[in-house]
């Protein structure tokens, strides 16, 4: 699984979590699973979004946050190992 994930993202390309999991058609154990994966294996890397706005008042619509508070990149170990999984399929 952690092929796939790797092998959806663009080096150079900032990805939230829910995005790449649902590329690979995955599930909430599966978003569970990148975090606990990848980064902690320094594949990817994690920074604020810069666009999510935490100044939501409580019942304000809508309810759904419209950006994810973190997104990832391919550090250049990810770089790497997505090279290897590529040719390796």
């Amino acid at each position: 699984m952690i092929n796939r994930l790797v092998c959806v993202m663009e080096p150079g390309c900032w990805y939230a979590r829910a995005d790449v999991v649902r590329a690979i058609a995955g599930g909430r154990g599966d978003r569970c699973r990148f975090e606990d994966t990848l980064r902690k294996r320094g594949l990817v890397k994690r920074a604020l979004n810069a666009t999510w706005d935490r100044a939501r008042k409580c019942g304000e619509f809508p309810k759904w946050l419209p950006q994810p508070k973190w997104l990832y990149q391919l550090t250049d170990l990810g770089v790497e190992f997505r090279k290897f999984c590529l040719l390796s399929t």
